[in-house]
């Protein structure tokens, strides 16, 4: 049977956390602010429940985090800049929230950064050039129904995240300029709104 109601502020004594996973529940509302207490989280999974409010930046705080999964909640707001503290980080999934706004070009210092999931949000802009400065083992990046999308960054394609660029279907993301569409070598789907990134 699944959890229901709030995360309890109370949360944040167990200071000596290292892996949390409360996905696939019935949790609801705002997450506490106490939760930037759990400084030794490694783990971290809020997926599949019906959170609200802003993305919280309180995760930033979160120095050891390599894993967060926020996915199919009801997030608002922008990606936090403050992510970029998390240097640890190595998966990411915000993916099915209602998150607006563009993707930070500060995610880019996320080096070990391997997983960054973002389809099914409201993200406009380009996919910014820094993304390529993530893992060197080859990580999978997933953007869908970022109706805004410009484009994805050729040198980002030619390097670390070359063949796992996934989803971008709907994104309207041009991977050279040109009123067309198509499919390119990497079969990805792509409706062309504006020059590209070249």
């Amino acid at each position: 049977m699944a959890l229901i109601g709030r995360i309890p502020s109370e949360l944040g004594n167990l200071s000596f956390l290292v892996s949390l996973d409360l996905g696939s529940n019935n949790f609801h509302g705002n997450l506490p602010q106490e939760m930037a207490c759990l400084r030794r989280l490694k783990f971290l999974d809020l997926s599949v429940n019906n959170f609200s409010g802003k993305v919280p930046s309180l995760f930033g705080l979160l120095h050891h985090l390599q894993v967060l999964n926020l996915g199919n909640n009801s997030f608002t707001g922008s990606i936090p800049c403050s992510f970029s503290n998390i240097l640890t980080l190595e998966t990411l999934n915000l993916k099915f929230n209602s998150i607006e706004g563009q993707i930070p070009k500060v995610i880019g210092s996320l080096v070990n950064l391997r997983v960054l999931n973002l389809r099914g949000n409201n993200l406009i802009g380009s996919i910014p050039l820094s993304l390529s400065n993530a893992s060197s083992s080859s990580p999978g990046f997933a953007a869908h129904r970022g109706e805004a999308f410009y484009g994805v960054p050729v040198r980002i394609l030619n390097s670390k995240i070359e063949k796992s660029v996934l989803g971008l279907h709907g994104s309207g993301c041009p991977l050279w300029p040109g009123p067309s569409s198509g499919r390119d070598k990497l079969g990805i789907r792509a409706r062309f709104m504006a020059p590209g990134c070249l």
